[in-house]
Protein backbone atom coordinates (compact mmCIF):
# COMPACT_ATOMS: atom_id res chain seq x y z
CA UNK A 1 0.00 0.00 0.00
CA UNK A 2 1.11 3.51 -1.27
CA UNK A 3 1.77 6.51 1.37
CA UNK A 4 -1.27 8.56 2.09
CA UNK A 5 -3.97 5.53 0.81
CA UNK A 6 -6.47 5.50 2.51
CA UNK A 7 -8.47 3.16 0.26
CA UNK A 8 -8.73 0.26 3.24
CA UNK A 9 -10.44 2.81 5.46
CA UNK A 10 -13.03 3.29 2.90
CA UNK A 11 -16.46 1.21 3.82
CA UNK A 12 -18.10 1.26 0.34
CA UNK A 13 -14.27 0.00 -1.25
CA UNK A 14 -14.60 -2.25 1.39
CA UNK A 15 -18.30 -3.11 0.80
CA UNK A 16 -17.31 -3.50 -2.76
CA UNK A 17 -14.27 -5.92 -2.04
CA UNK A 18 -16.29 -8.50 0.01
CA UNK A 19 -19.23 -8.63 -2.32
CA UNK A 20 -16.66 -9.71 -4.95
CA UNK A 21 -14.98 -11.84 -2.62
CA UNK A 22 -18.61 -13.43 -1.76
CA UNK A 23 -19.35 -13.73 -5.85
CA UNK A 24 -22.30 -11.41 -4.77
CA UNK A 25 -22.79 -9.78 -8.22
CA UNK A 26 -25.97 -8.75 -7.45
CA UNK A 27 -24.15 -6.44 -4.86
CA UNK A 28 -21.36 -5.22 -7.71
CA UNK A 29 -24.80 -4.49 -10.82
CA UNK A 30 -25.59 -1.79 -8.00
CA UNK A 31 -22.14 -0.55 -7.11
CA UNK A 32 -22.12 0.41 -10.49
CA UNK A 33 -24.14 3.59 -9.82
CA UNK A 34 -21.21 4.48 -6.58
CA UNK A 35 -18.75 6.78 -8.17
CA UNK A 36 -16.28 5.20 -6.20
CA UNK A 37 -16.44 2.28 -6.69
CA UNK A 38 -17.92 1.55 -10.15
CA UNK A 39 -14.81 0.84 -12.06
CA UNK A 40 -13.62 -2.23 -9.71
CA UNK A 41 -17.26 -3.05 -9.73
CA UNK A 42 -17.27 -3.11 -13.83
CA UNK A 43 -13.75 -4.79 -13.68
CA UNK A 44 -15.05 -7.73 -11.77
CA UNK A 45 -18.19 -8.27 -12.96
CA UNK A 46 -16.69 -8.42 -16.69
CA UNK A 47 -14.66 -10.99 -15.00
CA UNK A 48 -17.19 -13.30 -13.84
CA UNK A 49 -19.29 -12.87 -17.18
CA UNK A 50 -22.42 -11.24 -15.59
CA UNK A 51 -24.28 -10.36 -18.46
CA UNK A 52 -27.16 -8.53 -15.87
CA UNK A 53 -24.65 -5.55 -15.26
CA UNK A 54 -24.84 -4.90 -19.33
CA UNK A 55 -27.29 -1.86 -18.85
CA UNK A 56 -25.18 -0.27 -16.18
CA UNK A 57 -22.15 -0.89 -18.13
CA UNK A 58 -23.49 0.76 -20.99
CA UNK A 59 -24.59 3.83 -18.76
CA UNK A 60 -20.50 4.00 -17.92
CA UNK A 61 -19.89 5.42 -21.05
CA UNK A 62 -21.78 8.47 -20.67
CA UNK A 63 -19.61 9.20 -17.62
CA UNK A 64 -17.95 12.66 -17.47
CA UNK A 65 -15.05 10.96 -16.33
CA UNK A 66 -12.89 9.09 -19.06
CA UNK A 67 -11.23 6.56 -17.28
CA UNK A 68 -14.87 5.18 -16.48
CA UNK A 69 -15.47 5.01 -19.78
CA UNK A 70 -12.65 3.40 -20.60
CA UNK A 71 -13.60 0.58 -18.10
CA UNK A 72 -17.13 0.65 -19.35
CA UNK A 73 -15.44 0.14 -23.27
CA UNK A 74 -13.31 -3.15 -21.96
CA UNK A 75 -16.28 -4.50 -19.48
CA UNK A 76 -18.76 -4.39 -22.45
CA UNK A 77 -16.24 -5.85 -24.91
CA UNK A 78 -15.01 -8.98 -22.56
CA UNK A 79 -19.47 -9.98 -22.20
CA UNK A 80 -19.30 -9.22 -25.96
CA UNK A 81 -22.52 -7.18 -25.29
CA UNK A 82 -24.33 -6.87 -28.54
CA UNK A 83 -26.38 -4.18 -26.64
CA UNK A 84 -23.51 -1.64 -26.61
CA UNK A 85 -21.97 -2.12 -30.03
CA UNK A 86 -23.68 1.18 -31.60
CA UNK A 87 -22.76 3.06 -28.84
CA UNK A 88 -18.93 1.20 -28.62
CA UNK A 89 -19.03 2.44 -32.61
CA UNK A 90 -19.71 6.13 -31.15
CA UNK A 91 -17.12 6.33 -28.57
CA UNK A 92 -14.59 4.71 -31.45
CA UNK A 93 -15.58 7.62 -33.44
CA UNK A 94 -15.90 10.37 -31.34
CA UNK A 95 -14.65 10.79 -27.73
CA UNK A 96 -12.17 12.76 -27.21
CA UNK A 97 -9.77 10.81 -25.12
CA UNK A 98 -7.83 8.75 -26.98
CA UNK A 99 -7.65 6.01 -24.80
CA UNK A 100 -10.76 5.14 -24.29
CA UNK A 101 -11.38 5.56 -28.21
CA UNK A 102 -8.76 2.48 -27.57
CA UNK A 103 -10.65 0.51 -25.84
CA UNK A 104 -13.86 0.77 -27.36
CA UNK A 105 -12.31 -0.03 -31.08
CA UNK A 106 -10.53 -3.42 -29.13
CA UNK A 107 -14.19 -3.89 -27.82
CA UNK A 108 -15.44 -3.76 -31.39
CA UNK A 109 -13.23 -6.14 -31.81
CA UNK A 110 -14.35 -8.74 -29.51
CA UNK A 111 -18.08 -8.02 -30.37
CA UNK A 112 -16.77 -8.74 -34.31
CA UNK A 113 -15.16 -12.29 -33.49
CA UNK A 114 -18.30 -13.46 -31.08
CA UNK A 115 -20.55 -12.58 -34.24
CA UNK A 116 -22.39 -9.69 -31.78
CA UNK A 117 -22.41 -7.30 -35.02
CA UNK A 118 -24.67 -9.37 -36.73
CA UNK A 119 -23.35 -8.73 -40.23
CA UNK A 120 -21.46 -5.32 -40.18
CA UNK A 121 -18.24 -5.11 -41.56
CA UNK A 122 -16.36 -3.01 -39.29
CA UNK A 123 -13.26 -3.98 -41.09
CA UNK A 124 -12.76 -0.88 -43.43
CA UNK A 125 -13.73 1.07 -40.39
CA UNK A 126 -10.36 -0.57 -38.40
CA UNK A 127 -8.65 -0.05 -41.70
CA UNK A 128 -9.18 3.46 -41.38
CA UNK A 129 -8.51 3.98 -37.94
CA UNK A 130 -4.52 2.56 -38.46
CA UNK A 131 -4.50 5.95 -39.86
CA UNK A 132 -5.41 8.11 -36.82
CA UNK A 133 -3.06 10.57 -35.50
CA UNK A 134 -3.42 9.10 -32.46
CA UNK A 135 -1.29 5.80 -31.64
CA UNK A 136 -3.51 4.96 -28.81
CA UNK A 137 -6.13 4.58 -31.62
CA UNK A 138 -4.09 3.16 -33.80
CA UNK A 139 -3.10 0.47 -31.69
CA UNK A 140 -6.01 -0.26 -30.51
CA UNK A 141 -7.30 -1.05 -34.26
CA UNK A 142 -4.59 -2.59 -35.17
CA UNK A 143 -5.54 -4.83 -31.83
CA UNK A 144 -9.40 -5.39 -32.76
CA UNK A 145 -7.70 -6.23 -36.88
CA UNK A 146 -6.01 -8.83 -34.61
CA UNK A 147 -8.77 -10.60 -33.21
CA UNK A 148 -10.89 -10.33 -36.35
CA UNK A 149 -7.82 -11.69 -38.66
CA UNK A 150 -9.25 -10.34 -41.92
CA UNK A 151 -7.08 -10.93 -44.50
CA UNK A 152 -8.27 -7.04 -46.07
CA UNK A 153 -6.19 -5.81 -43.02
CA UNK A 154 -2.94 -7.29 -44.07
CA UNK A 155 -1.55 -4.41 -46.59
CA UNK A 156 -2.60 -1.44 -44.49
CA UNK A 157 -1.01 -3.22 -41.58
CA UNK A 158 1.96 -3.48 -43.40
CA UNK A 159 1.75 0.45 -44.92
CA UNK A 160 0.63 1.30 -41.16
CA UNK A 161 3.95 -0.26 -39.85
CA UNK A 162 6.13 1.38 -42.27
CA UNK A 163 4.99 5.16 -41.57
CA UNK A 164 5.26 4.84 -37.50
CA UNK A 165 7.08 8.13 -36.41
CA UNK A 166 8.57 9.37 -33.09
CA UNK A 167 10.49 6.38 -30.72
CA UNK A 168 7.35 5.18 -28.64
CA UNK A 169 4.95 5.23 -31.64
CA UNK A 170 7.24 3.28 -33.46
CA UNK A 171 7.75 0.55 -30.68
CA UNK A 172 4.52 0.45 -28.56
CA UNK A 173 2.46 0.59 -32.64
CA UNK A 174 5.08 -1.59 -34.15
CA UNK A 175 4.74 -4.53 -31.88
CA UNK A 176 0.65 -4.51 -32.46
CA UNK A 177 1.01 -3.96 -36.22
CA UNK A 178 3.21 -7.38 -35.64
CA UNK A 179 1.14 -9.28 -33.74
CA UNK A 180 -1.88 -8.65 -36.09
CA UNK A 181 -0.18 -9.18 -38.99
CA UNK A 182 1.28 -12.49 -37.69
CA UNK A 183 -2.23 -13.23 -36.34
CA UNK A 184 -3.88 -13.03 -39.89
CA UNK A 185 -0.63 -14.34 -41.66
CA UNK A 186 -1.61 -17.86 -39.26
CA UNK A 187 -5.38 -17.68 -39.42
CA UNK A 188 -5.19 -17.35 -43.31
CA UNK A 189 -2.28 -20.20 -43.62
CA UNK A 190 -4.80 -22.93 -42.32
Amino acid sequence: MMAGDTSHDDPRKHWAVNAWLRGDTHTLVDALTDPDVRTLAAGWLADANERAAIPGLIRLLDADDWSVRMVGAESLGKLKAAEAADRLLELAKDDPVPSVRSWAIYAIGQLAVGGELRGRDIVPLLISLLKDREWKVRNGASGALSLIADPRALQPLREARKSERGFKNRYLTRIAYRRAIGAITRNNAS
